[in-house]
């Protein structure tokens, strides 16, 4: 989540209301964790969160759907200086001119009726966030599910941490490629061909593969804990059988 403003208090500000709205909505569903159900408090938090996570990541599908693939114009972040050259260039984002398509102050522009490869790519690159903040989220709800239940070391835990680290490095790695190829495609629609000179510049970010490679530890962790609870297992059920 980002925020902006005109200057640094208004950014600030913004930011602190952002803080303030995420706190009270932990705080929710820590009462409400407190209040109903047996367990542990935290775990039950932690599963109300997810499953808050899990709902407003389909209810972004629908946004993605619409803003990307359905929406006559579209709103896209300028990937290149470039586009702040263009001849219908405007002062401000608040700036009233109809044939206005780049926003200088706020980096971004608009492109009526893109094409559809421009459409695709930012799509995609949506849509790979979603599911790489998705897939997690899920995997909390169910590594807070089998600890509640007193099984919190099991296979389908380390299913769904592995699960997790594919997801973080696929999605993180591809999802801003995506954005970045589709930004350059949609500026190349909004912007005349013969007089810009745009490239397509990608770089690969390096925190999903450092996220991933730290679930992987910890899903060897949990196959360790998954092997040593079914040893225990084994070995009640053969002392109760000796008894």
């Amino acid at each position: 989540m980002s925020v902006t403003g005109q200057t640094l208090g208004e950014a600030l500000g913004w930011l602190a209301l952002l803080a303030a709205i995420v706190a009270a909505v932990c705080t929710v569903f820590v009462f409400l964790a407190r209040r109903t159900g047996p367990g542990d408090m935290a775990l039950r938090a932690t599963r109300g969160l997810a499953l808050a996570w899990l709902f407003l990541c389909v209810v972004g599908a629908g946004f993605a759907v619409y803003n990307t693939l359905l929406a006559p114009t579209i709103t896209v972040a300028a990937p290149l200086p470039e586009l702040l050259s263009s001849a219908n260039l405007c002062a401000t984002a608040a700036d009233p001119a109809t044939e206005c398509v780049v926003h200088a102050t706020d980096g971004w522009f608009e492109a009526a009726s893109p094409s559809a490869g421009a459409r695709a790519a930012l799509f995609g690159g949506l849509f790979l966030q979603l599911i790489g903040s998705a897939v997690p989220a899920a995997a909390l709800l169910a590594l807070a599910n089998r600890a509640l239940a007193g099984r919190p070391f099991s296979t389908q835990a380390v299913r769904w941490i592995t699960a997790s680290a594919i997801a973080i490095f696929v999605c993180g790695t591809l999802s801003p490629l995506l954005t970045r190829i589709g930004s350059v495609i949609a500026a190349g629609d909004a912007l005349d061909a013969a007089t810009s000179s745009l490239r397509f510049q990608l770089s690969v970010p390096y925190w999903p593969a450092l996220a991933a490679l730290a679930l992987v530890c910890l899903a060897k962790i949990f196959a360790h804990g998954a092997r040593l609870s079914s040893e225990n297992a084994r070995l009640r059920r053969d002392t109760e059988g000796l008894v």
